[in-house]
């Protein structure tokens, strides 16, 4: 690994990087040193589990979906139309050219990269390993190395007799290792726990070793459109559960909404997404002639501001640095690869003078107020200033 750097601080990743994208970071496109070949006999037997289409957040299109604005925090799908962040090569999946399936472009649009990942899944022929449309509701360990009624259920229900990988079969029985009070149950951390609601469930065929100390169970359901009755409902809750000895969590941070920690960040009219953002600036339901006040100095932050200001909705700008500080993600993306957020750090050092836009830096959101005023304090002794939301 002598000689090998890059973004991550991992070195295996640093070591794949410098191997399939050669000097990348210095914006080549060298060919990949890795010859990639498929080997049926090393296949892992897997199952992808996801809300929405292969590709997750990629695929703007689940904001159409959303019916009202709780689906839109949940979701925060990104705008089809905006260009990636990273190189379209960075996404590169294995034995897949991207520049070839994007024309040639380096910055590629959001939609591009969504139909690149669905499309690799179904060129690779792995679509009967996705499941769509699912919501995992609880993911903990079941321990076999102990003298509870899990341990021979288990053992029993896959039929093993001795340390050789077996499947286990669908048994009913398995459903209720999780209420076995001897069988010490652990929930994963970071994962909703719904597993007490008992439900009639089905179990997928999986590999467990009988020398494994724990596997994994892996509970949710999947929506299912079903033809409506009038009632208003027309979808179909199917629940899953999969025993395995391996999980891996990949759900990103799409999900989890950054929060101040302040009082009125829950009022109705604070939005935590683009997605709610970008609906609120279609619908213009309410604060018609106020400012939009933006928290923050990343990259959905300004991509907020791109789309308030193209709106003709003026905005204030609040966040905590100096925006020359190196900390600041703006000063680290090359100008010309990057011009739409360079025009946004140009607005927040104040060397571009728009009249819809107004930063305050160096300060902090201290309180909301419902009459839609944001209380901030600052450090260059402006003190407590009140801003209409």
């Amino acid at each position: 690994m002598k000689g090998l750097s890059g973004r991550s601080r991992n070195p295996v990743s640093v070591l794949y990087d410098a191997l399939t994208h050669p000097d990348a970071d210095l914006g080549m496109t060298n060919p990949s040193a890795v010859d990639w070949a498929l080997r049926d006999d090393r296949a892992v037997s897997h199952v992808v589990l996801g809300k929405g289409k292969p590709g997750g957040a990629w695929h703007a299109n689940l904001v159409s979906r959303a019916n009202n604005e709780d689906v839109l925090d949940y979701l925060q799908a990104m705008d089809g139309s905006i260009l990636t962040l990273s190189f379209g090569t960075w996404m590169e999946l294995p034995d897949s050219d991207f520049m070839t399936f994007c024309d040639g472009a380096k910055r590629p649009t959001v939609s591009t990269v969504a139909r690149y990942y669905k499309n690799f899944v179904a060129e690779k022929q792995l679509s009967p390993h996705f499941l769509d449309r699912t919501v995992v509701t609880c993911v903990r360990r079941l321990f076999l190395n102990c003298n509870s009624p899990c341990r021979k259920i288990l053992l029993e229900a896959s039929g093993m007799t001795s340390s050789r990988r077996r499947s286990l079969s669908a048994r009913r029985e398995v459903a209720s290792v999780a209420a076995s009070p001897l069988c010490m149950a652990q929930q994963a951390p970071g994962v909703i726990n719904s597993c007490r609601r008992r439900r009639s469930v089905s179990v997928s065929a999986s590999t467990l070793d009988n020398d494994s100390p724990y596997v994994w169970e892996v509970r949710g359901y999947r929506e299912l459109d079903v033809e409506d009755d009038g009632d208003g409902d027309d979808g179909a809750r199917v629940p899953f559960t999969f025993v395995t000895p391996n999980v891996v969590l990949a759900t990103g941070t799409t999900d989890s909404k950054n929060r101040l920690n302040v009082p009125g960040e829950d009022l109705d009219f604070v939005m935590h997404s683009l997605a709610r953002v970008e609906d609120w600036l279609a619908n213009k339901r309410t604060w018609d002639d106020l400012p939009l006040v933006v928290i923050g100095a990343g990259l959905t932050a300004a991509d907020a501001i791109v789309a308030a200001m193209s709106a003709g909705v003026d905005v204030y700008h609040v966040f905590r640095r100096d925006p020359l500080d190196p900390r600041v993600i703006f000063n680290n993306l090359p100008a010309s690869l990057y011009p739409e957020y360079h025009r946004v750090h140009a607005l927040m050092t104040k060397r571009l003078v728009e009249p819809g836009y107004r930063g305050f830096s160096k300060c902090k959101v201290i309180g909301i107020r419902p009459s839609g005023h944001v209380l901030v304090e600052c450090e260059n002794g402006c003190g407590k200033v009140s801003l209409f939301a």
